[in-house]
Formats: C-alpha cells, sequence, structure tokens
C-alpha cells in the first residue's frame, strides 16, 4: 500500500481462489494506464492503511460526515491529497459477513452506466460492476462531489 497509496483508483473485495482478498487498482506512471493487483488485507484494512500514509483520523471524519451530512454505513472518506473514495456495492456476498463494498476515487469516475447490472466506467476504461441499482451508485457519487466541494482542500499546486 505504502508503494502506491499515491496512485490508488479503486479497491474492492474479491473472491480468489485463495480466499476473499481485495482487489486493487491504480494507476501506472503512463496517463490513463492502470495496474492490478490484491492484497491479503480486508477492504476496511485497505482502507485503515491508506488514511494511515496520509495521517487521516477515519473514526473523528466519519463522526464529522455523520453529524454534518446524517450520513450512515458505508461511509465515505478523503484524504489530504483532495481525492474522495465513493463506496459502491462491488461484489455480491457468497458468505454471510463478507465484505461487499469497495471505494473508487471519485475523479478516477469516468461515468455510470444503467444496466443490469449497473457499472462504473472509470477513466482508464475499466468498468466495474455495482451489484446496486444505478440510482443508488449516483447519489452515492454525488454525496462524494458534495465532500469534494464542502471539506477536501485543494491538492497543494
Amino acid at each position: 500500500m505504502e508503494e502506491i497509496h499515491d496512485r490508488l483508483a479503486a479497491f474492492f473485495p474479491a473472491y480468489t481462489d485463495q480466499g476473499s482478498m481485495t482487489r486493487l487498482i491504480y494507476g501506472n506512471p503512463e496517463p490513463d494506464q492502470e495496474v492490478g493487483g490484491t492484497d491479503r488485507r480486508q477492504v476496511e484494512n485497505v482502507k485503515r492503511a491508506l488514511a494511515r500514509c496520509y495521517a487521516v483520523d477515519l473514526p473523528a471524519q466519519a463522526r464529522l460526515l455523520r453529524d454534518q451530512y446524517s450520513r450512515g454505513l458505508p461511509l465515505h472518506f478523503y484524504l489530504s491529497d483532495g481525492r474522495v473514495f465513493v463506496p459502491f456495492k462491488l461484489r455480491e456476498l457468497r458468505v454471510q459477513g463478507d465484505a461487499s463494498y469497495g471505494y473508487v476515487d471519485l475523479d478516477q469516475i469516468q461515468r455510470l452506466l444503467p444496466g443490469q447490472p449497473a457499472r462504473a466506467l472509470l477513466r482508464s476504461g475499466t468498468c466495474l460492476p455495482v451489484c446496486s441499482n444505478i440510482q443508488t451508485a449516483r447519489l452515492s457519487m454525488f454525496f462524494a462531489m458534495e465532500i469534494k466541494s464542502d471539506l477536501v482542500p485543494p491538492p497543494d499546486t
């Protein structure tokens, strides 16, 4: 995580032949190209590791979002470099209690596409299936835009 934290575009739970893991999509040094990988940690642990790279207090941030916006789980989160991560349901459960939500960097989303399933089209061309209806996905993306506008400082230039 420490090596790719500044290029992470999305991370979400995935079933693999080695069990439940977190799939990572991150940018390549070449523009609009991406690389993928997996992390043995669960999504929430990857989220905490990413937050540590930016010294973000996730519990305090969650309280702020709940209080200021009257939001419940799953909560968005944002980083000091200007990125806001949008929670989407990106996996249907096979086992009760497994994670189903992952996170996508708002700036990496080109658009949300309706359909069965709805899909999140990333700027790189990757299409992620969204396992909730398009309206729910759009509301989550809209809320991320509000957070970016209200709370996220512009990145250093």
